[in-house]
């Protein structure tokens, strides 16, 4: 065996030399063929295998703004004005953190007289807080880091500190020149941290980029991320439930759950519809319309994604039904639950098994079920489960 293998490479070689037209070709085509595979690995590993682990992945959002009186999914802005930034970030009530950014941005860096051009990002302070990433060394960002005028604050990637700094911890408090103003180092952030693109380091957003006013021409754009606030029930825990109903309490083979890919818009009203549409599309003969369906705080009306049905879908345009659902409750003289709002006449609130979300999350995070007249005990155990191993 190993006989023929050699009698075959010294006749391939013998080949090769003669044909060295042929030769360089084939070295060429196998270097590129290895380039390109080394490539694609370093991609899928350094982006599936060992990505970054953010804790809280699953309430981190892209935001984005939308004319809701001439909306279509392809209309949206992946950018916004930094004046409408400042404004909503003031005024929202559903995340936790709304952090403004620009990124893979020309960042012109001078230490100890030696100029250099990387890539950075600039972000708002809250930024690594809304990934949940703190500096190894030195401090994180503060408010009055993202102010104009301000000496810039500067964070450093590992991969730079290790390659331009020594990985040396004194540098915590150097000064350098970004985009030539006075700056000051002030963290490093873990290795293989370098969100969201590629970035070597990181810069107050407003130290650069301060807000215009609105009749100010001059391009003044971010990208904002968001991180919803705590208590929102992830997708597959939400799924579990879904499960777990269908297959306790529904016949075999007479419920399919599924989903499709579509990310939340935020567009109120005529989101609704156009989520009526895909429904359909699906083979849905029934849209649950709920309270402020789709929309962001109180910018639309509670119920205007019921009543668009009625005042603008014509009444040919969609042939499946439109629920329209209020406050549901328990109701302990129907024995069934109901719709508040729909609670025959003599009703009365003490007639409802009420309770707030606030202090379901509570009973179910000390592991203490709710009234089974409020929520099935199998689905209760799973969200009691979900509860739980958050405080563990």
């Amino acid at each position: 065996m190993f006989e023929t293998f050699f009698q075959d490479l010294k006749i391939g070689f013998r080949i090769l030399t003669k044909e060295k037209g042929f030769c360089a070709l084939a070295v060429t085509v196998l270097a590129l063929g290895i380039s390109g595979v080394t490539t694609q690995f370093a991609v899928v590993n350094g982006v599936l295998l060992h990505a970054f682990d953010f804790p809280g992945a699953d309430r981190l959002v892209d935001v984005h703004i939308v004319d809701r009186d001439n909306f279509t999914p392809d209309q949206f802005r992946s950018q916004m004005l930094m004046a409408d930034y400042a404004d909503i970030r003031e005024n929202q009530q559903s995340f936790e953190y709304f952090s403004g950014y620009l990124n893979g941005s020309t960042v012109n860096l001078t230490y100890r007289g030696q100029p250099k051009r990387l890539t950075g990002g600039y972000v708002a302070e809250d930024f690594f807080h809304a990934l949940g990433v703190n500096p190894v060394i030195g401090r994180n960002f503060v408010a009055a880091d993202n102010q104009p005028g301000v000496t810039k604050a500067v964070m450093l990637s590992d991969s730079l500190w290790n390659s331009d700094f020594g990985a040396d911890p004194t540098v915590i408090g150097e000064a350098v020149i970004v985009n030539g103003a006075p700056a000051e180092i002030i963290g490093v952030m873990p290795p293989k941290f370098n969100f969201p693109a590629n970035e070597q380091l990181w810069i107050p957003l407003y130290t650069e980029f301060p807000v215009r006013p609105r009749n100010d021409t001059t391009p003044n754009f971010c990208a904002i991320m968001g991180k919803l606030k705590p208590g929102d029930i992830p997708a597959d825990v939400r799924d579990a439930a879904i499960r777990k109903m269908v297959e306790v309490y529904f016949p075999p083979n007479t419920v399919m759950v599924t989903g499709y890919g579509f990310d939340m818009l935020y567009a109120g009203p005529r989101e609704a519809v156009l989520h009526a549409v895909f429904r359909q599309n699906c083979g849905c003969t029934h849209l649950i319309v709920g309270r402020d369906h789709a929309g962001v705080g109180d910018y639309y009306g509670g119920f205007d994604a019921q009543t668009i049905f009625d005042e603008e879908v014509p009444d040919d345009a969609l042939e499946l039904e439109i629920f329209k659902a209020d406050h549901t409750a328990y109701s302990t003289k129907l024995d069934r639950v109901i719709m508040m709002k729909d609670a025959p006449e003599g009703h009365t609130m003490d007639d409802f098994v009420l309770l707030s979300g606030t202090k379901v999350r509570e009973m179910l995070g000390q592991g203490i079920a709710p009234p089974p007249e409020f929520s099935r005990p199998e689905v209760a155990k799973i969200l009691s489960d979900y509860y739980q191993s958050l405080d563990a």
